[in-house]
Formats: C-alpha cells, sequence, structure tokens
C-alpha cells in the first residue's frame, strides 16, 4: 500500500505520564532569499533542506506549550519523548 501525504501531522508528546497528541498542518512560514527562492524562516536542516520534520516539530511543540499555558498556565514543561505520525 502506498502512502500519501495529506499535509496533517500528529506529534505525541509524553507529559508527567501520559501522551499528549499535538495536529498540525504542513503550513510553514517562508521568505524569498537572495535568490528569489523560498526559505523555511526558522528551524531546518541546511544538509538537507527538503526535509520538513524539524519545522513540523517545532509548530508542533509551540502548539503544545501554548496549550499548557492556556491549560495549565505555566510557561514551559519539559518533554521527554516525542513520536511523529504521519496521518
Amino acid at each position: 500500500m502506498e502512502n500519501f501525504i495529506t499535509g496533517k501531522f500528529r506529534f505525541r508528546f509524553w507529559d508527567f505520564g501520559k501522551w499528549r497528541t499535538i495536529a498540525v498542518d504542513d503550513r510553514l512560514p517562508t521568505e524569498k532569499d537572495q535568490n528569489g527562492v523560498n526559505q523555511l524562516i526558522f528551524g531546518r536542516n541546511n544538509s538537507q533542506p527538503h526535509e520538513f520534520w524539524i519545522p513540523l516539530m517545532e509548530k508542533a511543540f509551540v502548539k503544545y506549550v501554548q496549550n499548557c499555558f492556556y491549560l495549565v498556565r505555566c510557561c514551559f514543561r519539559s518533554t521527554v519523548s516525542i513520536t511523529l505520525f504521519v496521518c
């Protein structure tokens, strides 16, 4: 069976004895470089520019921390384990 990327990704964060699932889309912020080529603004792998797991995980982690801030009123929680699943 072929794998199809749908533009949705789920990340699981281990949080104080429970898995927390965070879903994100594949829309990432870019800007044009000197040559007019779109480049990722935040986390990226310069040696392998077509790998997108780093900025996707970064986006999921920011969403996770924001959820923690609003739900628990904390600023930061440590992450013990992270797992990526393609929807």
